[in-house]
């Protein structure tokens, strides 16, 4: 049997990495065996939220009993603020789904938009789309990609400070551990993983439900449900 690997962009908030790992094994029951992040340089996010928590956090056997492998990859400039910091972050990401997909040990990949600045989540949608659409008649490998989710945590305390400012002097502190854990602490009620996979998996599907939307037949609000359930 081969192994789940997700891949998710990373900014000032690790716990929406550890957060998404807890979520699909809830959620899916599908465990993940490896983790790769995407970030930028930013030294708190090098220095804090990968090498101090991250890499610490996914050794953990209270959540994770037999470790995750975990590395993190990251683009030249500290912030994605010019062309060439978008393209490096598109390119970094294209290539980490493309060299799983084609990976025979790697069985589901899972990408994660939750960590990061918008415009990560924006770049990742772009990458999904592009090899999706390369990989679409390649039987092999099409089958690989299993999801694409974002996270919502319905907890103040994660959303306004969930962040390595507060978590970096917190381990095995109460709100360390529902910020990292959410699921396991909170409760799983409190915690949505948002699924988007059916915009890349069901595309003549949804044409046509968008022919129906443009005809009046349906209206924004079923072709968002189908959409996000697929």
């Amino acid at each position: 049997m081969g192994k789940n690997v997700l891949i998710s962009s990373l900014g000032y908030a690790p716990g929406s990495v550890t957060g998404t790992v807890d979520a699909i094994k809830c959620f899916d029951g599908e465990e993940i065996h490896e983790v790769i992040t995407i970030s930028t340089s930013e030294p708190q996010i090098v220095n804090i939220a990968v090498r101090q928590i991250l890499e610490t956090e996914f050794k953990n056997t209270q959540y994770y009993p037999n470790g995750i492998e975990y590395s993190n990859v990251k683009i030249n400039s500290r912030d994605i603020k010019k062309d060439e910091d978008n393209i490096q972050f598109l390119e970094k990401f294209v290539s980490l789904f493309r060299e799983n997909i084609e990976d025979s040990e790697i069985d589901g990949i899972y990408i994660s938009l939750a960590g990061g600045r918008k415009t990560m989540a924006s770049l990742i949608f772009i990458g999904v789309k592009l090899i999706v659409d390369c990989y679409e008649d390649d039987e092999n490998s099409k089958d690989k990609f299993r999801e694409i989710t974002h996270l919502i945590v319905d907890d103040p305390d994660v959303e306004r400070e969930g962040v390595i400012e507060y978590l970096k002097d917190a381990k095995g502190t109460e709100f360390y551990n529902k910020c990292m854990h959410p699921v396991s602490i909170i409760g799983k009620e409190k915690v949505k993983l948002i699924k988007l996979s059916g915009i890349f998996k069901n595309a003549d599907e949804l044409r046509e439900e968008c022919k129906r939307l443009r005809n009046g037949e349906i209206d924004i609000n079923v072709l968002a449900r189908y959409m996000i359930n697929q």
